[in-house]
């Protein structure tokens, strides 16, 4: 394999990857999916335009786009094809306003396969025909029509085209008039006793003409001699203007005479049924709506409106609203105040204003209830605190709460009042203990009306202990004294508590005793502490009093001597100890005082610990191989107690500068510097070393099934460890130990042996070689079967590694230097495979 010059700086990063490539043949393109977001871009009256992107996949497979167009529920269609570069197609011929279409798009590859269809439906645009259309006037030679706007797309309505023909004749006249206008007004001359045929068609905004609407009008035939006519065919309760002219045989006519008639009807409607009303408040927006529900008079003929007036009773302010006669339910929140009266009306009109009736009901805002969920928070001996929920959605109306209070021994009523803002209430030191009390609260409006009641009957406290003081104490007790409860009708015991003063995040400690007794000794108790010691009245019915409190702290303790006193961790120079803390009179020690010194010395250096902390170290002033004596005392104000001793051995100073003196493919020569302290007390020296598996449990430390040692004397400084594995990492460690078997701290090494071949049996790993030649040439060796890892190179050493990544770092390179690193892989099964050679120049 050709090897690759790359100039680098110290470090190498090493990446092995393997790059997959797929090619795709033409010959094999064939388009399976459809054609994706097929979107309708414009619509027009008469035209429409659609766009999509090609399928998915390879876009050179489309040949042509295949275009559809059918009338949506039809299957007549029109379709063409286009080239594959174009993806958009727009409508050309034939196409209706105001009409559904359906588009289907198809891609045909280049060996006429057809991909799935993609459709969207549109609708082009155009006006519909005219609603309504109706005879509004007639009389014997002129008549007037009128229509509405169509239902279907009125916006494409531009001109009416408006026709008329005698019925049974093909002479028709028609005149176009503006689409804004929606009557056709005094059609003249027509002929007396006279069937017409009228007909409305609206027209687009290209000039179309769309679907037509007719209609039929007979004019009208008075003789000379009649002065009377019944008009028929008219609307109910219609306003109309009744023409009477003369008309000559010319049809020559005079002058109008009119009169306006109104049509009645025969059943007169009445009023709305079963008026109903409802006030809803919302208490997060602050609003309140008024909604109305009726039943409308059977008979709606004449009827075209309804009108709904509401009038604030406490202020005469009235809103009122017209709703069409279709209507028969009605949401009212302008101008609704919360807690007021209201009374609503709704009346019947016609088309002219005129009433047909109305009804009314009266509707409050608010129905004030009792409040709930009243209950006591609080009792005591002479005051009770009581709350309660305001009345539901009503918080709005309550002005102020009424709370009254008897006593039930003396039936003796006391009320006040509290402001509706606040839903508790506290009586103060007004009660008298083991005393039956009935509270009452009532919600009170603005107007001064009250809700309903809300009682509850509760029983005081017995009196509080008004005096307790301190008999006697100890380090670990304490006696208290208490003046018994004066009322004392309902008592039942007294609870005492007492816990360290400072703690404020501490629980009490409680006990009972009975009524009869007045002192208690408090016990278990740490010395020299602080504590608060509370007492309170307990009633049969467990209501407590107030409390009394006093504070007292213990007498003084001696600490007791520690056996727990312990080495912690140690070194040729420095040594760490740590004992417990003093369990039932730690307050009694305000400080640790630590001595120490040498065994075979008088002379002893003390320093002081606070008593948060519970170790004590050194620092690196001890000399290696010396045995220390280590006391611990406790100090309280100016005295100072005993609290033990430990003695310990330090060991010798650890080896210095454990390096790599030569190694070959099966050992390594280690060497190491003796320090001069640890010539009398070290009596030999440890060297143990291990193979390190990269895959073992144990990886970065030695497996104990493969660790090896020796021991040699102290006089030895170098060592030349054999029969290792090439190509291989091991740990190395030098330790010194004392005659007495004390060790010093180990001192460990990472070294690799050399290899002139790849090493097998490391399942899954890559073999990483590096060797340095000052004057690289050839191999001394050549082989046509031997890789070239496998040769020896003159004036080279070679590194070696196996690494389960795929890649790592070259460390310790040196400069102005040429490198060459072989890459292979090894499997599980120990086989190899082709390396790749890489030359280095470091400048």
């Amino acid at each position: 394999m050709k090897a690759h010059k790359i100039r680098y700086g110290k470090y190498l990063h090493l990446f092995l990857s393997v790059i997959w490539l797929s090619f795709v043949s033409t010959q094999d393109c064939k388009v399976n999916g459809p054609v994706q977001d097929l979107f309708v871009d414009r619509i027009g009256q008469r035209s429409f335009q659609v766009s999509w992107r090609a399928p998915e996949g390879v876009v050179e497979c489309v040949l042509e786009y295949s275009i559809c167009v059918h009338v949506t529920g039809m299957e007549e269609e029109f379709c063409e094809t286009q080239n594959p570069y174009r993806t958009s197609w727009s409508s050309t011929k034939g196409v209706l306003p105001c009409t559904n279409y359906t588009v289907i798009v198809a891609a045909i590859d280049s060996n006429s396969n057809r991909s799935d269809n993609a459709s969207v439906t549109l609708q082009t645009n155009g006006p519909g025909p005219v609603a309504n259309l109706s005879l509004t006037a007639v009389d014997s030679v002129s008549a007037t029509v009128a229509w509405d706007a169509p239902e279907e797309n009125p916006s494409c309505t531009s001109l009416y085209n408006l026709c008329i023909s005698e019925n049974g004749t093909d002479e028709e006249t028609c005149i176009k008039q503006d689409g804004s206008k929606l009557n056709w007004e005094n059609i003249s001359p027509l002929q007396p006793c006279t069937e017409y045929r009228i007909e409305v068609t609206p027209i687009d905004f290209n000039g179309e003409l769309t679907e037509g609407s007719s209609i039929m009008l007979l004019t009208v035939n008075v003789l000379p001699n009649t002065t009377e006519y019944n008009v028929t065919n008219l609307l109910a309760c219609t306003n109309y203007d009744i023409i009477v002219k003369s008309l000559g045989s010319s049809i020559q006519e005079s002058r109008n005479t009119t009169v306006t008639s109104y049509t009645d009807v025969q059943d007169f409607p009445g009023p709305v049924k079963n008026l109903a009303a409802v006030v809803t408040y919302d208490p997060i927006f602050g609003v309140a709506t008024l909604g109305a529900e009726w039943v409308a008079p059977e008979d709606l003929t004449c009827i075209q409106h309804f009108r709904a007036c509401n009038t604030k009773l406490e202020s005469g302010e009235e809103t009122c609203v017209q709703v069409d006669s279709s209507v028969t339910q009605l949401s009212i929140g302008t101008s609704i105040d919360y807690c007021s009266n209201y009374n609503l009306v709704i009346t019947s009109l016609d088309g002219n204003g005129k009433s047909y009736g109305e009804a009314a009901v009266q509707v409050a805002t608010y129905n004030l209830a009792s409040v709930s969920n009243l209950s006591v928070s609080s009792i005591s001996s002479n005051t009770a605190q009581v709350t309660w929920e305001r009345p539901a959605d009503l918080e709005a109306c309550v002005d102020n709460y009424v709370v009254c209070l008897k006593n039930d021994v003396t039936q003796e009523v006391v009320c006040d009042s509290q402001t509706g803002s606040y839903t508790q209430w506290y009586s103060g030191p007004t009660l008298s203990a083991c005393t039956n009390y009935t509270v009452q609260v009532k919600a009170q409006d603005y107007s001064n009306n009250m809700g309903g009641n809300a009682t509850l009957t509760f029983f005081t406290a017995p009196d509080n202990v008004p005096y307790m003081y301190l008999v006697s104490k100890s380090a670990h007790s304490a006696l208290v004294s208490w003046q018994a409860s004066e009322n004392s009708l309902c008592l039942h015991q007294y609870t005492l508590c007492w816990k360290i003063r400072d703690d404020s995040n501490g629980d009490y400690d409680c006990d009972v005793t009975p009524s009869t007794l007045d002192e208690y000794n408090v016990t278990g108790l740490d010395a020299c502490t602080d504590y608060a010691v509370l007492i309170r009245s307990v009633g049969y019915n467990n209501l407590t009093s107030r409390d009394y409190s006093i504070h007292l702290k213990t007498e003084f303790e001696e600490p007791s001597l520690m056996s727990d006193i312990a080495i912690t961790s140690s070194t040729a120079h420095s040594m760490r100890i740590q004992w417990e803390t003093i369990t039932n009179s730690s307050s009694c020690v305000s400080l640790y005082i630590v001595c120490f010194g040498d065994i075979g010395s008088d002379e002893q250096i003390c320093t002081s610990q606070p008593t948060y902390s519970w170790m004590w170290s050194s620092g690196d002033v001890l000399a290696a191989c010396s045995t220390y004596n280590v006391s611990l005392r406790a100090q309280y104000q100016d005295q100072q107690f005993y609290l033990g001793n430990i003695v310990h051995m330090l060991g010798p100073e650890e080896v210095q500068n454990l390096t790599l003196e030569s190694r070959t493919i099966s050992s390594l020569q280690i060497s190491w510097g003796i320090p001069q302290d640890n010539l009398e007390c070290v009596e030999q020296q440890i060297i143990s070393w291990c193979y390190n598996d990269p895959y073992d449990e144990y990886w970065q430390t030695c497996s104990p099934t493969s660790n090896t040692s020796v021991n040699v004397n102290t006089d030895i400084s170098i060592y030349n460890i054999t029969d290792l594995l090439e190509c291989s990492q091991y740990f190395i460690t030098v330790t010194s130990v004392t005659a007495k078997g004390i060790m010093a701290h180990n001192v460990t090494t990472k070294l690799y042996t050399v290899s002139h071949k790849v090493k097998y049996g490391f399942g899954n790993q890559i073999n990483l070689c590096r060797n340095r030649g000052l004057n690289p040439r050839p191999p001394a060796q050549k082989s046509d079967t031997l890789p070239l890892d496998h040769q020896v190179v003159n004036e080279t050493e070679e590194t070696c590694t196996l690494v389960k990544e795929t890649f790592t770092t070259l460390e310790d390179l040196a400069e102005n230097s040429q490198y060459t690193v072989t890459v292979s892989t090894i499997g599980s099964d120990g086989s190899e495979s082709p390396s790749v050679h890489i030359l280095l120049n470091l400048t």
